[in-house]
């Protein structure tokens, strides 16, 4: 994690491949919902203009990078 602490509703950035099938690209734009544990997380992934949620979906401190912080 590097030690950066993330919290609930920080911006992060998804940092890998892993979720294209889901339809959300390296790269894009997320907000934390939830925190299950230090290092893994629920992430919503919304349309860019109307901030319609598009997925929520599961990911580690691994595949994020933070906005925020």
């Amino acid at each position: 994690m590097g030690g950066i602490v993330f919290s609930q509703f920080d911006r992060v950035a998804i940092t890998t491949d892993d979720f294209e099938d889901l339809g959300v690209p390296r790269g894009a734009i997320c907000f934390i919902l939830d925190l299950y544990t230090s290092d893994e997380f629920e992430l919503d992934y919304q349309e860019e203009g109307t901030g319609a949620t598009i997925l929520t979906f599961s990911a580690r401190s691994d595949q994020i990078r933070s906005l925020d912080k």
